[in-house]
């Protein structure tokens, strides 16, 4: 791995997030940007905005993209480490 998950686990308790370098490929980040965009304007557009909302941690349930990511045996070597 391209990462240390000793390093992870220590950020993550530290600062309640931890960064993984180059998990995924650029594509695969501009895709899952790409879906973040299209999931903030469907709730724009069932809300009226999307100050307030927060975090979308529901992500998952909405979108395909989203499911597989999660899915991703490269996330889950990591959450599981």
């Amino acid at each position: 791995m391209l990462f240390e998950l000793t390093t992870l686990r220590n950020d993550f308790e530290k600062d309640g997030f931890a960064i993984a370098p180059n998990l995924f490929t650029r594509s695969e980040v501009q895709r899952l940007k790409s879906e973040c965009i299209d999931i903030l304007e469907a709730v724009k557009a069932e809300t009226g905005s999307v100050a307030g909302h927060g975090v979308h941690v529901g992500l998952a349930t909405r979108s395909p993209v989203f499911q597989k990511a999660v899915g991703d045996e490269r996330l889950l070597d990591i959450l599981e480490g």
